[in-house]
């Protein structure tokens, strides 16, 4: 549905703009971006309205997209896998905010993720993927600068938090770069291979099920 309205929009453009056919699947393809961006943030927000954690549910969200877009990471295949998959670990994630931590803990949490998010950025960043892969060095210093910055403003925002009592959002800071930083690792793309495979597994055994009896 997305795919389509995307081509819709484009070929639209296209026409109007007097462009290539060329021009046209990039405009679809940035559009078929856009469009499911908006999708997954609408069913976020809607969500999390319904579960009473809007405040968290966005802290959780620009902390893991924040690295994710910067960082780089591991995809999954399909779009209805990267919006139920990415919905349900958002909404975890920032349901797990909401607990109550002793702020002795959280000081802990906070400096072993601020290690692990060093060690991400100086191994890790930019992760690509089969579609993108960054080889330029110019690039890819580039991308681990924009990363290691976009590291200190998250520590200075969860040390503000947490020095004005606001530990629960320095928690959803805490637990939104954990999983954000973990997809940029080659133990997020095991993981994720391994969720494909399991869903695809599945999606046959459902298939398989559903064929008539001869």
């Amino acid at each position: 549905m997305i795919k389509k309205g995307a081509v819709y929009l484009a070929e639209f453009m296209g026409r109007q703009l007097q462009v290539t056919n060329n021009q046209v699947e990039v405009y679809s393809y940035g559009l078929e971006i856009l469009l499911g961006s908006i999708v997954k943030f609408v069913l976020l927000v809607i969500l999390a309205l319904l579960l009473h954690i809007l405040s968290y549910t966005m802290l959780v969200l620009v902390t893991f997209a924040g690295f994710r877009i910067l960082g780089g990471g591991v995809h999954l295949s399909t779009y209805n896998r990267c919006l139920i998959v990415g919905v349900a670990l958002i909404l975890a994630l920032a349901k797990l905010s909401t607990l109550k931590v002793n702020d002795s803990l959280l000081i802990i949490a906070f400096v072993m993720v601020a290690l692990f998010a060093i060690y991400t950025v100086i191994r890790c960043v930019p992760a690509g993927t089969e579609k993108k892969v960054i080889s330029n060095k110019a690039d890819r210093k580039k991308q681990k600068l924009e990363t290691g910055l976009f590291s200190v403003i998250w520590m200075l925002v969860f040390m503000w938090f947490l020095r004005n009592g606001y530990s629960n959002y320095s928690l959803a800071l805490i637990l939104g770069a954990s999983g954000s930083l973990f997809l940029i690792t080659p133990g997020g793309y095991r993981m994720m291979a391994y969720l494909e495979r399991s869903l695809d597994q599945l999606r046959e055994g459902v298939s398989g099920c559903c064929q008539p009896c001869r």
